[in-house]
């Protein structure tokens, strides 16, 4: 439980806050497209029920889903929109989306914010090679002779290379 402490509110939260309060930009969740449920994000009320069975919060110090949604509704979007973003941190278990009393999805509202790098070209590199990836092959990870050794150990039809 302490690190649930550790991710509601710290004194580095709060300052960093005041910083931004010149930066904030509310004209900024109008990029985000018509998701389902992105265009929600006022509604959240910071109760941080969203961070409290996320798997991702448990296990890094950087990703919090009801920051995420704050800093998109306030428009203080530099952090979240750099290659080296929290972002993907977020391993998309909808655990946020079902837990939050105001129905916000922070979820979605992740996802609608990856969307945006991807359309602006800020995708991390190895984001980036997996897509290139299933572009050319239909697969995120490239077969393997090791792939296709264990697959014929497992009596499996052997992965045909990309054409």
């Amino acid at each position: 439980m302490k690190w649930l402490f550790r991710k509601l509110v710290s004194t580095a939260d709060v300052m960093e806050w005041i910083r931004n309060l010149t930066r904030i930009n509310l004209e900024f969740k109008k990029r985000l497209p018509s998701i389902e449920k992105a265009n929600l994000l006022t509604s959240c009320y910071q109760c941080g029920i969203c961070v409290g069975d996320c798997p991702a919060a448990q296990h890094t110090d950087s990703f919090n889903p009801r920051e995420i949604v704050m800093r998109a509704a306030l428009g203080l979007m530099d952090s979240l929109l750099e290659e080296r973003s929290v972002l993907w941190e977020c391993t998309t278990c909808y655990n946020c989306a079902e837990r939050c009393p105001q129905d916000v999805h922070p979820i979605d509202v992740i996802t609608a914010l990856k969307n945006i790098m991807a359309q602006e070209g800020r995708l991390p590199k190895k984001v980036a090679e997996a897509l290139e990836n299933v572009k050319k092959t239909g697969r995120i990870a490239l077969v393997s002779e090791a792939i296709n050794r264990r697959r014929r150990d497992l009596g499996l039809q052997e992965i045909p290379p990309p054409q």
